[in-house]
């Protein structure tokens, strides 16, 4: 017992001297987060400190939202760690490292950020973006929205790069460089028709959002989610998937071009289990949005 309380006591000694940078918005499978010698498991809900190392396993997913507004989207076999964090616009409000795996990420676009890889040192320049260490020696960058800094070169929305430590030229982005969950891929881009993503259920936002799952197809930009505030209403994971799954109309406002992130997570930290949209016949998964209060 008093082995046990010495544990907890340190635990809770650390996150009280450690900087908060956000929160996991959610998880899937085995996500863990260690900082110096101490180890934890993520859950949705968990916070997220300056000095956090991220570790997906196989099979496994994170979306975390720093306290500005970015989110990030982790891949399996995934190494990421927060290694600064400043609330102030006038800095650099992220620093952080993808030391192997994969990432989508995407920004307000008026923050400034750095991401170190095993290869380059990105300046992001917003505000939405793709990166796979493929591997030690290798570095995929692909802009969705705004532009990243790599190396002298500014890679601008719809380019791709590989990056390597003695070149850097256009390549294609690999389809197992994007983040995927359960047939839905969390793939940002142009947007404005429907999808054509690397696996089937691709999400491309962007000037339109395109969902295209299964059997059935949402076009994005004009066709997306709309609901009354008085139809919404909390979701849970035990929820079922008629009931999460809600007829496409118009889109409820500006900000919904990334129908996972932005819809189900806009001010609001209650996100639903993707995994209720497995197998469901759908127009449009941005139709979450109305049942998020």
């Amino acid at each position: 017992m008093k082995k046990i309380f010495l544990i907890s006591l340190l635990l809770a000694t650390t996150n009280v001297f450690a900087q908060s940078a956000g929160v996991t918005l959610s998880v899937t499978n085995k996500v863990m987060a260690k900082m110096k010698r101490t180890e934890r498991t993520l859950n949705r809900g968990s916070a997220l400190y300056v000095g956090d190392g991220i570790t997906t396993a196989s099979n496994s997913l994170a979306t975390l939202k720093y306290s500005n507004g970015t989110i990030v989207d982790l891949g399996e076999r995934t190494n990421y760690q927060i290694l600064a964090y400043s609330p102030k616009q006038s800095d650099i409000t992220i620093k952080a490292s993808l030391n192997s795996g994969k990432l989508h990420s995407k920004t307000s676009g008026r923050l400034k950020e750095t991401l170190k890889t095993p290869v380059v040192a990105l300046s992001i320049l917003g505000t939405d973006y793709n990166v796979y260490v493929a591997s030690q020696t290798k570095v995929y960058v692909r802009v969705n929205q705004g532009q990243v800094k790599a190396r002298r070169k500014i890679i601008r929305a719809g380019e791709s790069y590989v990056i390597t430590p003695t070149r850097m030229y256009p390549a294609p982005f690999p389809k197992e460089g994007y983040v995927t969950s359960k047939g839905i891929s969390l793939i940002s881009g142009s947007g404005g028709s429907a999808g054509n993503g690397p696996t089937a259920g691709s999400v491309q936002g962007g000037g339109g959002s395109a969902v295209q799952g299964g059997s059935s197809t949402a076009q994005g930009g004009t066709s997306a989610a709309q609901s009354s505030a008085s139809a919404r209403a909390p979701v849970s994971a035990t929820a079922s998937r008629s009931t999460a799954v809600t007829q496409a109309s118009n889109c409820p406002g500006p900000n919904c071009d990334d129908c996972r992130i932005d819809l189900v997570t806009r001010d609001n930290m209650d996100v639903v289990d993707t995994s209720l949209f497995v197998g469901a016949s759908v127009n449009s998964i941005m139709g979450v949005v109305a049942l998020i209060s």
